[in-house]
């Protein structure tokens, strides 16, 4: 993994997807962290990601809750975001809206891998700081 690869933080109770994505994201050289929850937005800060791969239905902190979290706090407000939902019906009033991407499970890598690329490319980031 290269010294200046993109740190992408993987959040997501399940363990076993969870587990894939960290390995996938790492063989395509990412710099690839997972969470199976998060307590604290603090957790998130101090991983500085470049991306974030967040699940809507998890224990403490639930996704929708980790995404409002995210665009108040100056260091995470504009940090990339995709959602990875195996959630068919959502409420027109959630704040998805905060999100750059919305990925319905299941998915293929490659659509990821893609939609990562993309992201990363129009922000322009090249690395966690």
């Amino acid at each position: 993994m290269s010294l200046f690869a993109p740190r992408i933080v993987i959040i997501d109770d399940n363990k076993e997807l969870l587990s894939i994505l960290t390995y996938f994201l790492k063989e395509c050289g990412f710099d690839a962290r997972g969470l199976s929850s998060i307590t604290n937005i603090e957790q998130l800060v101090e991983l500085k990601p470049s991306l974030v791969l967040l699940d809507l239905e998890m224990p403490a902190l639930t996704g929708y809750e980790v995404l409002e979290l995210m665009r108040k706090v100056p260091k995470l407000k504009h940090i990339p975001v995709i959602v990875i939902t195996g959630l068919k019906y959502r409420n027109p009033e959630e704040n998805l809206h905060l999100a750059q991407d919305i990925l319905e499970k299941p998915f293929s890598l490659d659509v990821l891998l893609n939609r990562i690329s993309i992201l990363l490319h129009e922000n322009k980031i090249t690395a966690h700081s």
